[in-house]
């Protein structure tokens, strides 16, 4: 299921014909951005018109509304582009859903057209990319609009959009207040004075660390800016766009360019690590990270700055030290020291236990004591202990199991053949659920959830080899899948979703023979097993 779009362009001075199919090229490239996200298969037309616009830039809207209700002499609307999203129908028929004008002196002096897109792409200096303008216009035009003044954030007649609705003003400064976009900011978010229906203010007014947002409404972008933020995503949730998965705690696992499919961390023998970007089984480049010592081991994947991208968690328990890496892709943006940690404090696993969009770290030393450090990128915002786990209790994975949006912790111990699932609230311990007596020849290779529906499944494998996903509804089995007998020389390696539908797949890994395979699945059902070649035994998959 994906958003699709078809896009015209109109030239109303009849001298930038020549521009038609870059416009064309790069707005699909940025409604493919936005669409990863989005739990919709509606088909979006786009109009652009290269025209004179007041501010000499470039404005997007969706072309109509559709009327919700009327409470206490007010009218509610909804944007058509989200009811054709939740609907599949289209309420202005063949007509253009989305309008994006755009001014010709904006195509002379700022915007580039990128003729190949990617995450990748070499901007020319003193350029905007063309891609990152129309995701910006396409963000109001999926809903960051509505009916309130521009420039003051009040009331001017008796019309609301499902944005206005969430709107306050304080103090002379607007404020979004939807729940999903306050747990990822951690409170109100500032809107732009003067200039609503964006996000975040200039230096010293409330907002100021928004000046990175895709939606900021103070500066442009030189170059590849930063593309759809956590934040975006959970605005478009909170004014009613489905979305493809919870904005919070279940970001798609080890996807580096935000493409919405999970990609491969290798690292060789001699320390040559490389990140595979991946659109499914096909291999879209290879990114080195150069050479990592052998003292250094890769701890955890997770998007620790919260801009829709998995980071990395390096620890080098020998040194005492930790390091996250902020990554775009292939690139290492900021090396985060997280200071010195004793090698008795071991890095057990990653999620996002308190529901803001970045990634958290749970630590268990060598007497029991665990604790799980709620991050703010490489800032340990603050520490909660969860008290002493006996060493024959391990972390087999992290998930959101309760579908709460805040990751929670999966526990095993096959000695005694148990296994709890604790739903987590930041540190605290909601339920501490237990799965039954498990024999101990069953060992968790992975979680994920198989079936879509936003709360994590695990997978099982036997002595014997034989291997089952379990569908979970927080602590209850909803039913098991068999996947038969795999080969002990097989391994799991990890679980993602590798073609963006949503849901995981899994990622196997058989040194001896040189080979590795990713499979689709849809639930318990192989869609696909799809070879990824020859690759020498002495490579490993780290995530």
């Amino acid at each position: 299921m994906s958003l699709s779009f078809t896009v015209s362009v109109t030239d109303t001075t009849g001298a930038y014909g020549a521009y038609t199919s870059l416009i064309q090229t790069d707005v699909i490239y940025a409604g493919f951005v936005w669409a990863s996200s989005i739990n919709s298969n509606a088909s979006i037309e786009v109009q652009v018109n290269i025209a004179q616009t007041p501010s000499d830039t470039a404005n997007g809207t969706a072309a109509t509304s559709t009327f919700l209700s009327s409470s206490n002499g007010l009218d509610y609307w909804r944007f058509g582009t989200i009811s054709e999203m939740i609907t599949g129908q289209d309420p202005n028929g063949a007509a253009a859903d989305v309008i994006i004008n755009v001014d010709p002196d904006y195509i002379n002096q700022w915007l580039w057209f990128d003729p190949n897109p990617s995450p990748n792409s070499v901007v020319p200096a003193n350029k905007l990319n063309a891609v990152e303008a129309f995701e910006h216009e396409l963000g109001h035009a999926f809903g960051f609009n509505g009916f309130l003044n521009w420039s003051t954030g009040l009331p001017t007649q008796n019309d609301y959009s499902t944005f206005d609705t969430y709107v306050t003003v304080i103090n002379g400064v607007p404020y979004f207040t939807g729940p999903a976009a306050e747990a990822v900011y951690g409170g109100a978010v500032p809107l732009t004075i003067g200039n609503l229906y964006h996000v975040g203010n200039s230096a010293g007014q409330p907002g100021s660390d928004l000046l990175g947002d895709l939606m900021n409404g103070v500066i442009g972008f030189l170059g590849n800016g930063p593309g759809v933020s956590a934040l975006d995503l959970a605005i478009l949730k909170d004014i009613g766009v489905p979305m493809l998965a919870p904005t919070a705690g279940t970001e798609t696992r080890h996807d580096f360019n935000g493409d919405g499919n999970s990609d491969i961390v290798w690292r060789n023998d001699a320390g040559a690590t490389s990140i595979w970007a991946m659109n499914d089984a096909t291999i879209l480049h290879s990114s080195s990270l150069g050479t990592m010592p052998a003292a250094w081991t890769l701890a955890g994947t997770g998007d620790f700055n919260g801009d829709g991208m998995s980071d990395l968690l390096w620890r080098n328990e020998a040194a005492g030290t930790a390091q996250i890496w902020d990554m775009n892709d292939g690139a290492i943006l900021h090396a985060n020291s997280l200071g010195i940690i004793p090698s008795n404090w071991h890095a057990l696993g990653v999620g996002d236990f308190n529901g803001d969009g970045m990634s958290d770290i749970v630590w268990r030393n060598d007497a029991g004591a665990t604790s799980i450090w709620a991050m703010n990128d490489g800032v340990i915002d603050h520490s909660n202990t969860l008290g002493t786990v006996p060493s024959t209790w391990t972390l087999a994975g992290t998930g959101d199991f309760n579908g709460d949006g805040n990751s929670d912790l999966l526990w095993r111990n096959e000695a005694a053949g148990t296994a709890q699932i604790w739903d987590m609230n930041d540190g605290a311990i909601l339920h501490a659920n237990s799965l039954g007596v498990i024999p101990s020849n069953w060992h968790i290779l992975g979680v994920g959830d198989f079936n879509g529906d936003n709360m994590s499944d695990i997978v099982w494998r036997n002595g014997a080899g034989t291997t089952q996903i379990w569908d979970m509804n927080d602590g209850a089995i909803l039913h098991t899948n068999s996947l038969g007998v795999i080969p002990a020389n097989w391994q799991l390696e990890g679980t993602g979703d590798y073609n963006g539908d949503g849901k995981s797949d899994l990622l196997w890994r058989n040194e001896t023979a040189s080979a590795a395979q990713i499979w689709d699945m849809n639930d318990g059902t192989v869609l696909h097993a799809n070879s990824l070649g020859v690759i020498p035994a002495n490579w490993h998959i780290i995530a």
